[in-house]
């Protein structure tokens, strides 16, 4: 006989025999994550930031061996991190989904461009729309988690370690 409570094995309520469908009751379950204080996560987007304009601007790695699109993949990766990056950054603007991912789409493909820019003048480097459109990309990949993030609680962290859940 199961007793009413949790079913942690399915993720359903269950509410005893004879109390409605037998196979319980779907609740959506929660993921909790810290939200650590606006000036560390605006600190880690600056940082992932400056991370990509060192390797944009200031040094020329590719490993040996590496393939003819190595190039493409890390700017897509890099501007995948600093937009979810950005997104947890700006986790306070949760009730503006429209204004968030246009802020976090629009300022991490923006910040692409700038960096293609500059390199332009460089040597050794040269602007080119295939890394823009990859680092585009990445910023748009964004769109994943922040449909995900529906379903996450953040738990807020900070100097006072007072814990306030928001949804």
């Amino acid at each position: 006989m199961e007793l009413p409570g949790w079913d942690e094995q399915c993720g359903r309520v269950n509410n005893g025999p004879g109390a409605g469908d037998s196979a319980g009751e779907e609740i959506p379950r929660r993921l909790r994550l810290p939200l650590l204080p606006r000036a560390v996560r605006v600190a880690a987007v600056l940082v992932v930031a400056g991370v990509i304009a060192y390797f944009s601007l200031v040094t020329n790695v590719r490993p040996a061996g590496s393939g003819p699109f190595f190039d493409k993949y890390a700017h897509a990766a890099g501007y995948t991190v600093l937009a979810l990056t950005a997104a947890y950054a700006t986790a306070r603007l949760r009730d503006t989904p429209r204004r968030r991912l246009l802020l976090v789409v629009g300022g991490v493909a923006g910040y692409g461009l700038l960096v293609e820019l500059l390199q332009a003048p460089l040597p050794g480097r040269q602007f080119s729309l295939l890394d823009q459109a990859a680092n585009t990309l990445g910023a748009l990949a964004v769109v994943g988690w922040l449909a995900v993030e529906r379903r996450v609680r953040y738990r807020r962290v900070g100097v006072d370690d007072r814990r306030h859940e928001t949804d």
